[in-house]
């Protein structure tokens, strides 16, 4: 009885030395942090009101408004060149015009080759388009991080966030307004082309 009770104190005392080590080993490997709470100086933006009013994005949204019209257009057009086409070859096939099957196949075939060449023109000039818009956006977006990042670095703000992002903020915090006026002053428009200028 007493060989037993020796026996069940040595197991005990081993299996607290073994969390003893394990919890020194655990303790080694996580790193500390800090648990002080930085003072926070928070202000808060409407992105959609700065981007409505800024006069960089305001000219890029211009821009792809334009080339998606032009983009449109000539989808149209190509569209109405081919149908015009495909209603010649039905007329002149109801009105006997084709004196042979070879003839007829010759204008199908034509009219496939003018399709293909109208989807791929306006494939290419889609992603054309998208490419040039995608640079355009990415170049509003850096304007305004860059920006609020000299804005937060020289007024000591911690974080600047969209007014989306947050259920309430104080409306004293909002800086939108200062942020429009300093993106339009910092920005400076591309001189026009000489031809455009004259106009």
């Amino acid at each position: 009885m007493k060989q037993l009770k020796l026996a069940a104190v040595a197991l005990m005392a081993l299996s607290v030395a073994m969390v003893s080590c394990t919890e020194k080993e655990t303790t080694a490997t996580v790193a500390e942090i800090s648990t002080e709470t930085p003072a926070l100086n928070i202000r808060y933006i409407n992105v959609d009101t700065v981007l409505a009013n800024y006069t960089l994005a305001q000219e890029v949204s211009k821009q792809n408004m334009l080339e998606a019209n032009e983009y449109q257009t000539l989808e149209t057009s190509k569209s109405n060149e081919l149908q015009q086409e495909q209603n010649r070859i039905a007329q002149k096939y109801q009105s006997g015009g084709y004196l042979s099957e070879a003839s007829l196949q010759s204008d199908q075939q034509k009219l496939e080759q003018r399709y293909n060449q109208s989807r791929n023109l306006l494939a290419q000039r889609y992603q054309a388009i998208g490419m040039q818009q995608a640079e355009r956006m990415k170049a509003v977006q850096d304007s305004l991080h860059n920006y609020l990042t000299d804005l937060a670095r020289v007024n000591g703000f911690t974080a600047i966030l969209d007014y989306m992002t947050v259920p309430y903020i104080d409306p004293s915090l909002d800086i939108t307004q200062a942020v429009i006026e300093g993106l339009n002053q910092r920005y400076k428009p591309a001189a026009a082309p000489a031809a455009e200028a004259k106009k």
